[in-house]
């Protein structure tokens, strides 16, 4: 049975429909399937969806948070997501020069940085959320046996592409900004491009996300190709 979720006007034209106090993947993928279900309604500018909330900003003049309210009560349950969202697989350099964190971590967990590496790339993931940074995914899925909190320090500048873990999640950096996570390697993949107008951001909430572990030699050949302007929403769709 599902718990009723939590309604929070945020002003007269917006409201944040929370669904547990804090990040759980069913949380995360209610708020998902409620974004997809208001998607086109009238009166509705745009939709947020967080790892526990989806927070609705609307045109009161089009749409009263009564009327908003009624209409959330009626909806029915949201359709799977499986089939929803795109699917990626993104190549990833885990050689040493990219993942300044991958030796001192598989020390720490007791694992062999290939190990380590195997661990990652062989999971499932789910794009959760997308937020902080513009184009930044919080990818869900993370295999137990690499959860590890966040930096005790944060860097003040990670390089743009790096996919870095912590918790239960993986993120990939699209712009070099400070960050605190562990750094395991490093995409050529451009995952952010505000002239891309279609799809700025790459990923999006409820994406389907996959890792191709790639030589040196294939990340130079690949971040040249995106140089001149390949295209990564067509190389990158599994």
């Amino acid at each position: 049975m599902q718990l009723l979720p939590c309604l929070l006007p945020l002003g007269d034209t917006a409201l944040t429909v929370q669904f547990a106090d804090a990040y759980t993947p069913e949380a995360a993928a209610r708020a998902r399937g409620l974004d997809r279900q208001l998607a086109g309604m009238d009166g509705i500018v745009e939709c947020v969806p967080t790892l526990r909330s989806l927070t609705i900003h609307y045109d009161p003049a089009l749409l009263s948070l009564r009327r908003l309210t009624a209409l959330l009560r009626d909806l029915p349950p949201a359709p799977d997501e499986e089939s929803a969202g795109a699917s990626w697989s993104l190549p990833i350099c885990y050689e040493s020069e990219f993942a300044p964190d991958l030796a001192e971590l598989a020390t720490r967990l007791g694992l062999t940085p290939e190990a380590v590496v195997a661990i990652h790339a062989g999971g499932r993931y789910r794009t959760a959320m997308v937020g902080g940074y513009p184009g930044y995914p919080y990818i869900a899925g993370l295999d137990a046996r690499l959860a590890v909190p966040r930096r005790t320090t944060p860097r003040l500048a990670v390089p743009a592409g790096s996919l870095a873990i912590a918790n239960a999640f993986t993120a990939i950096y699209p712009q070099t900004v400070p960050g605190g996570w562990h750094i395991l390697g490093r995409t050529p993949v451009p995952l952010f491009d505000p002239e891309r107008l279609e799809r700025p951001a790459l990923i999006a909430a409820g994406d389907a996300v996959a890792f191709r572990p790639i030589p040196r030699e294939e990340f130079d050949a690949l971040a040249a190709r995106f140089a001149g302007g390949a295209d990564p929403v067509a190389l990158c769709r599994a």
